[in-house]
């Protein structure tokens, strides 16, 4: 009777292993490959699209900004020629002197002209700025523009419109908001030594 060869038992050694296992590491590795380009390539989408948005921000920003500055610009002038337009009109005896009541306009008169060409916004801060009583009162504000109120809308509209630390909307320099006091208050000493304003009731 013939028996069937008997084949030796596989044996896994050592360098099986190790093969195996950098068979492993190398496939991981081009799997971890794969998905870090997928990442790469997905996440460098998004930076593009955000990198757009604060692009168009920032555009946004400086159109405001400029915009904010010719408001500016416009009030600034305007609330000059109407208070050498009041202090001559008080002069000449065809309005009473302003006082902490406020200023109400006379038609026909070049300083109810001046007014309502004011925006709202700057009709509202001269209001305030004339019931600090600024031509008694030494603690009041020069003008409407060096009011605390005014400056903090405008810190305001800055923090809104900033797009991260390195591009804030910053405030332009100080030479114009100089101008505007020293004119300013010219035109108040003006009104105040050609108007005789009673003290505070």
């Amino acid at each position: 009777m013939s028996h069937a060869k008997e084949e030796p038992p596989l044996l896994f050694g050592a360098s099986d292993r190790i093969e195996l296992i950098a068979t492993i590491t190398m496939a991981l590795a081009a799997i971890l490959t794969a998905w870090c380009a997928f990442q790469a390539t997905k996440w460098g989408g998004i930076m593009s699209i955000e990198f757009s948005s604060a692009n168009a921000t920032r555009i946004e920003s400086a159109k405001a900004e400029g915009l904010a500055n010719t408001q500016r610009s416009v009030d600034v002038n305007v609330y000059t020629q109407w208070l050498e337009a009041v202090a001559g009109e008080i002069a000449e005896g065809v309005i009473p002197p302003v006082r902490e009541a406020g200023y109400e306009p006379q038609e026909g008169t070049l300083s109810a002209f001046y007014f309502e060409r004011m925006r709202p916004e700057f009709k509202t801060a001269l209001d305030a700025w004339l019931e600090t009583d600024p031509l008694n009162d030494p603690a009041a504000p020069p003008t409407p523009f060096a009011m605390e109120s005014t400056d903090s809308r405008r810190a305001s509209r800055q923090k809104t419109w900033s797009v991260g630390p390195r591009h804030t909307a910053r405030p332009r320099s100080t030479p114009t908001r100089t101008a505007t006091t020293t004119c300013s208050q010219s035109s108040v000493s003006r009104w105040s030594s050609s108007s005789p304003v009673s003290a505070r009731s």
